[in-house]
């Protein structure tokens, strides 16, 4: 099979996997959403959020170096799982030390037993068994399949069981942890691997991984610092609402997007050595995940009313705000999405970290200075404003990386920003007609219209420019791959 193709098949394998794992999850949110309460969500996120911040203060991307590495010996997994043991049982005596004083912090102290159980079970991430990556260097993704419906099952399983018995926000501490446990112990049975102590090719491995180490502790303490800042200042109520929109707004573009961007650097990393095909590569796949995340994106941010009076109830309306100023920021975002496996498939690793350290210098003063200025909604303006102009220095480094310029990335995508133009003003112009409608009727009525505006817009400008290579084209080819398959299996039943 070619790159394309494998390409192509690891990313049904993914898609498959995320469409039911975002299935399970968002029928989950609802459930728990209507037995708790926002503060609920708000006391479990500050220790979600710290233990986000220690696992990417100890992020080691051994995985990415693994894959990156041409011909991996037995040693070199034995040394990665050495290390992620070690760095497991860092993270659990820091949970157990600091939980006393955090809870006393935030003055509330249920958090001593949420950061004790949160921190083990961050501790056990770290100990899946690194020979998976064997399966991912081939563009093989059947095993995420398994490993992450699995897990999501177990999780959605305990979690609803606790919340509806006990009405505590227990069911979302617990939850993740018998999933965590469960997802372990699947990764050994999927590829069996009896791990050694060793540390032979630390050194290798860190060769590569250092710079996204750090990039990944300031990202994340980036994205994390804002749920801080709330968490504090606005009490876990606020946090709990900002918490679960923010959530929301990335679901759509995250999950659409993550089958191709998942398997975009091994694909990458494949191409490294022959810089045409890798730029074409990198031009059709960001313009692809466009198309998808683009309109999803954004209709989420159109439908957001109606979607939380739905799903979670009036007492989370307060969230629609958060919700359609973020999931039309992520939606944006996604024009440099491919940045992170093309510069790691290029080797350019210490150039994240130099974006990392800018995004975070760039995006702590707008969300201060937006706390200052208008409270929490003035936090999310400036989370949107940093996430804008981000973008467009991730697109000057695309620059550097294939020469390929601004112009020539925005161009690509053209079609795409056109077409979700008027999918909002489709929807926006028969809102009015919607008033009196039922929550459930408005989005039906809005998705219809939504879609098919966008596709209809997309394929007309497609049609007008000549039919120009791009995400178009590989639709049209996928359709008429799989029309050849059924065809052949409908005259053999005949």
């Amino acid at each position: 099979m070619s790159i394309k193709d494998r390409v192509g098949k690891g990313a049904v394998w993914i898609g498959v996997t995320r469409l039911i794992v975002n299935l399970l999850g968002f029928v989950s949110v609802i459930v728990l959403a209507r037995l708790l309460t926002p503060e609920d969500y708000g006391l479990v996120a500050i220790a979600a959020a710290m233990l986000a911040v220690t696992m990417s203060l100890t992020e080691l991307s051994l995985a990415s170096a693994l894959v990156h590495h041409e011909a991996p010996l037995a040693d070199h997994f034995h040394t990665a799982w050495t290390i992620a043991f070690a760095r497991s049982g860092v993270i659990a005596i820091a949970f157990c030390i600091a939980a006393y004083p955090i809870a006393l912090l935030y003055n509330d102290p249920r958090l001593t037993g949420v950061m004790i159980v949160v921190g083990l079970t961050g501790a056990l991430q770290g100990m899946t068994n690194p020979k998976l990556v064997t399966l991912s260097r081939k563009l093989i993704f059947w095993q995420d399949f398994v490993v992450q419906v699995s897990q999501k099952l177990i999780g959605f399983v305990v979690g609803i069981a606790i919340a509806y018995f006990y009405r505590t926000y227990w069911a979302l501490v617990l939850g993740s942890a018998a999933a965590t446990m469960f997802s372990i112990l699947l990764s050994y049975v999927i590829v069996p691997y009896l791990p050694k102590l060793r540390l032979t090719h630390a050194r290798e491995l860190f060769g590569f991984s250092l710079w996204l180490s750090l990039g990944s502790a300031l990202n994340t303490l980036n994205w994390r610092f804002d749920q801080f800042v709330i968490g504090y200042f606005f009490g876990k109520h606020s946090l709990g609402l900002y918490t679960v929109a923010d959530n929301l707004s990335l679901l759509p573009t995250r999950e659409t997007t993550t089958p191709i961007s998942q398997t975009l650097f091994p694909a990458f990393a494949n191409l490294r050595n022959h810089p045409d095909q890798l730029r074409r590569a990198y031009q059709l796949g960001q313009s692809t995940i466009c198309a998808i995340a683009l309109p999803m994106g954004f209709g989420m941010a159109l439908i957001a009313h109606p979607l939380i009076l739905l799903t979670l109830g009036p007492k989370w309306l307060d969230a629609v705000p958060i919700m359609q100023i973020l999931a039309g920021t992520f939606a944006f975002q996604t024009l440099s999405t491919s940045l992170q496996p093309l510069a790691m498939a290029k080797g350019a690793t210490r150039m994240l970290f130099v974006r990392d350290t800018r995004n975070f210098i760039l995006r702590i003063p707008l969300i201060v200075g937006g706390m200052l200025a208008g409270g929490m909604m003035g936090i999310v303006i400036g989370r949107s404003i940093s996430s804008f102009i981000a973008t467009i220095l991730n697109m000057q480094m695309v620059t550097r990386l294939t020469g390929l310029k601004i112009a020539d990335q925005f161009k690509a995508n053209t079609r795409a920003l056109c077409a979700v133009v008027a999918m909002g003003a489709a929807v926006l112009a028969i809102r009015p007609l919607l008033a009196d409608a039922t929550p459930i009727w408005q989005i039906a009525q809005s998705i219809l219209v939504g879609g098919v505006s966008y596709v209809g817009t997309i394929a007309a400008l497609w049609a007008v420019t000549g039919y120009p290579p791009g995400p178009e084209a590989e639709a049209v080819r996928v359709f008429r791959a799989l029309s050849r398959r059924i065809r052949p299996a409908r005259v053999s039943q005949s």
